[in-house]
């Protein structure tokens, strides 16, 4: 079932997310929060969120924006679109959990 889930996601017009990106989009869900604070959350460097990130604001998944008075860190925020596509993927988690459910019992 898993398989189908996924292969199901591949299949769609979802866009692909590498694990490190969605974890970067969920973690950014709860509220707006900065590059540094982000890479201390997910104990990776900085460099690697920025990579992350680039990706989601390219699909218009997240905005980032100068920290005012810090010009070297980014404060980062979910858009609609991101909350849509967190929204789809739980979707189809859920249907996945629910058929496996259903199939145990």
């Amino acid at each position: 079932l898993l398989t189908q889930a996924v292969t199901k996601a591949v299949r769609s017009d979802m866009k692909d997310l590498t694990p490190r990106q969605f974890a970067i989009l969920l973690n950014i869900r709860a509220g707006e929060t900065t590059v540094r604070e982000l890479a201390a959350l997910l104990n990776v460097g900085k460099p690697a969120v920025t990579r992350g990130t680039s990706t989601l604001v390219r699909y218009g998944f997240i905005t980032k924006n100068t920290v005012p008075g810090d010009h070297r860190d980014r404060v980062l925020a979910v858009t609609d679109a991101g909350n849509e596509y967190i929204g789809r993927y739980a979707k189809m988690i859920f249907n996945w959990s629910a058929s496996a459910t259903a199939l145990a019992a």
